[in-house]
């Protein structure tokens, strides 16, 4: 510290040297990370409000495309509604194979027919946005209905 006289003051004029480099608290750093921990906690139900939110508006407008597929369907078949089951010699179709193209599926007659379709070609508006529920498959990269595949308690056992 240094002291000066000026010529008109008797009051000495003190000066001291600032540090140049001067590093932040641990009371300073810690009410830093306590702020930042009190808006996470105020941000974090927003963000999730906002993620359900997000997936009713998907799962409306995948009802609404399935609403849609069933009426291009009915008014290429005279006003009739897909079966609700339809039983084959390879097993039973559901009437969510009957709507596949109109629903934004580029199956063949042949997957459609055996109820298994390859998941790269089977219609995304049939799962639930809100689903994450994983479903063991009967085989890999075929799904019956909706994207997931067989349960373990639908497969045929070996003698039947």
């Amino acid at each position: 510290m240094r002291i000066a006289h000026s010529p008109g003051n008797i009051r000495p004029i003190v000066r001291s040297k600032r540090r140049e480099h001067q590093a932040f608290t641990l009371i300073e750093l810690l009410v830093v990370i306590a702020i930042i921990a009190i808006l996470a906690a105020m941000l974090l139900p927003a963000l999730g409000a906002a993620k359900a939110r997000a997936w009713r508006i998907q799962c409306t407008s995948q009802q609404r495309q399935i609403g849609v597929g069933f009426n291009l369907f009915t008014a290429d078949r005279e006003e009739r509604y897909p079966p609700a089951g339809y039983g084959t010699a390879s097993g039973q179709l559901s009437w969510d194979c009957w709507i596949y193209r109109y629903i934004g599926s580029a199956a063949p007659d042949a997957s459609l027919i055996t109820g298994l379709v390859p998941r790269e070609i089977c219609p995304r508006v049939l799962k639930c946005p809100a689903d994450r529920v994983q479903i063991k498959q009967r085989r890999p990269g075929l799904v019956r209905g909706v994207p997931g595949g067989h349960l373990e308690s639908e497969i045929p056992s070996a003698g039947a």
